[in-house]
């Protein structure tokens, strides 16, 4: 977390200050296991500290293309209501 709070302190992208901001605001030891974060399962906990060590602030600013919206849904209209009802457990 350390690490992660560092480089993102560092960086003058607006993102990776309010990033920087909230993270610093939290702490970790605090954390129990009624805290999402403090109960991920391990490999996802390990993809957070590879993400944290790779991290570079140059790239805060530039989306990733899969992560843009052309307008279109990538889903299906069944998927999307099932998801739908998944979420608002009807």
């Amino acid at each position: 977390m350390e690490n992660l709070k560092t480089k993102l302190k560092k960086s003058s992208s607006q993102l990776a200050q309010e990033l920087y901001l909230e993270l610093d605001s939290m702490s970790i030891s605090n954390l129990t296991w009624q805290d999402p974060i403090a109960k991920v399962p391990d490999k996802i906990r390990r993809k957070c500290v590879e993400f944290t060590e790779n991290f570079n602030s140059e790239d805060v600013n530039i989306l990733p293309q899969k992560l843009t919206y052309n307008g279109t849904w990538k889903e299906s209209n069944e998927d999307l209501v099932e998801t739908t009802i998944e979420i608002l457990n009807v």
